[in-house]
């Protein structure tokens, strides 16, 4: 068995998982990840619910299909992960190191925000945003500025005592093509983690904290197409607001990794008061920027001015 820490647990398997940070064996596990069929109850419900309800969520367990395989969920420390298409373990690990994380921290009343996410001289945030946002060139780009990494596409929130606070996942960035090469990256040396992202997996332990990190501010990062008549009046420019009153939670949601999940199985309501509580104590920055053009070096300092960050490197 190995064991590794992962988003603030301790987590075993039986497969070496290179990218992810090892643990001592002597610490206590919290949750295993376990490759068998999954529990006889979980394919009955499955039968039952039929197609139209790829997942469900009961009173301490979750499951979820998909055409590779059956995820089920326990928030007593058990992930079972059947295989249903003869796919290759370490292709089935991203979808438990993602769906099969954030199912386990709903479960634990925390959340899973789709995102990238760096600490500035000890100030968490999270990057958020759409596909094709930026959030990966962005969070590239503020590491190599002097940040920390604390998640490339994921992060689990929860609140603690002292506030809200951010668990690491691993130290790896997946990074498409044209910012790998911008970056001076040989493509060969690179694993290709996602061929039809046309993404590349790089190491980032030199950047990489590995202990929790106080949330203090969330960045909405999205674009616009300057050429439409209702943006032509901003001439390029990025555009900041920050959010307020309850469209802070609406979009705290709907960059959640479970948002496809609450058509099915809704909201706990300790889940929704964590959402709550983090509307009500982070600031939330929606940062628009223009399809085309080059505004990283934009968009970075309006990040470092939020953050009363200084020193732009």
């Amino acid at each position: 068995m190995y064991y590794y820490q992962l988003y603030g647990y301790i987590i075993g398997c039986e497969m070496e998982i290179a990218q992810l940070v090892p643990a001592k064996k002597e610490e206590s596990c919290d949750l295993e990840i376990i490759f068998e069929q999954v529990p006889e109850k979980i394919k009955q419900e499955i039968v039952q619910f039929g197609a139209g309800k790829p997942v469900h969520a009961g009173k301490d367990y979750m499951w979820l299909k998909n055409k590779y395989a059956i995820f089920a969920v326990y928030k007593q420390g058990k992930i079972y992960v059947e295989n249903i298409s003869n796919s290759d373990s370490l292709f089935l690990l991203q979808f438990v190191l993602g769906y099969g994380m954030s199912m386990y921290a709903y479960l634990q009343n925390q959340i899973a925000i789709h995102c990238g996410c760096v600490a500035i001289e000890g100030k968490g945030m999270v990057i958020a945003g759409a596909s094709g946002a930026g959030k990966s060139t962005i969070t590239m780009d503020l590491l190599e500025s002097g940040a920390d990494m604390i998640s490339d596409d994921m992060v689990i929130a929860g609140k603690t005592d002292k506030g809200i606070y951010l668990y690491p996942a691993f130290p790896q960035q997946k990074l498409c093509r044209d910012t790998a090469q911008k970056w001076g990256y040989a493509l060969e040396d690179l694993v290709h983690i996602d061929p039809e992202k046309d993404k590349f997996a790089i190491s980032r332990r030199d950047k990489f904290v590995i202990e929790p990190q106080k949330l203090d501010f969330i960045f909405i990062l999205e674009w616009y197409d300057s050429s439409l008549e209702e943006w032509r009046e901003y001439e390029n420019q990025v555009i900041t607001e920050e959010i307020q009153g309850i469209n802070k939670i609406k979009v705290l949601v709907s960059n959640l990794f479970t948002q496809n999940m609450f058509p099915y199985i809704g909201m706990s309501a300790e889940v929704f008061q964590l959402c709550a509580d983090i509307a009500g104590n982070v600031p939330i920055i929606r940062i628009q920027r223009p399809y085309c053009g080059e505004t990283i070096e934009e968009v970075k300092k309006i990040i470092y001015q939020k953050t009363k960050y200084d020193c732009i490197k």
